[in-house]
């Protein structure tokens, strides 16, 4: 399941039922967690530059994963900016886990962005 910080996020996914979102900086880490959600039985997906499709974009908008495992930069996309505005998507929402906080100054500084774009 991963160590003891990991093991504070998963605990509380095993007993609620909402969506939770968990930002990952990097591609293997995304699949580790995923990893990790397959072998708890939740349904989960990774979402990448590489998966991110039409069908996930709707399967995510109807609530069918319990784990949304995602990186930064997509995160903010304008893919998702659409469901970030309802609230009764959001309603659906548990957590937002950012996993290797202390990295999040370096995430868009290649875009010369701020973790919050202008919109």
């Amino acid at each position: 399941m991963g160590s003891g910080e990991t093991l504070t996020f998963w605990l509380p996914m095993l007993y609620q039922k909402g969506t939770t979102f968990i930002i990952v900086p990097l591609k293997n880490l995304g699949k580790q967690m995923a990893n990790v959600a397959a072998s708890l039985k939740l349904t989960s997906a990774l979402v990448t530059h590489d998966t991110l499709t039409k069908l996930l974009l709707k399967a995510i908008e109807n609530h069918k994963y319990h784990v949304i495992t995602i990186s930064p930069e997509l995160i903010v996309d304008l893919h998702f900016w659409g469901l970030w505005k309802q609230k009764s998507w959001c309603k659906g929402m548990d957590r937002i886990i950012v996993n290797e906080l202390h990295c999040i100054d370096g995430w868009w500084g290649c875009r010369g962005e701020g973790f919050c774009p202008n919109t």
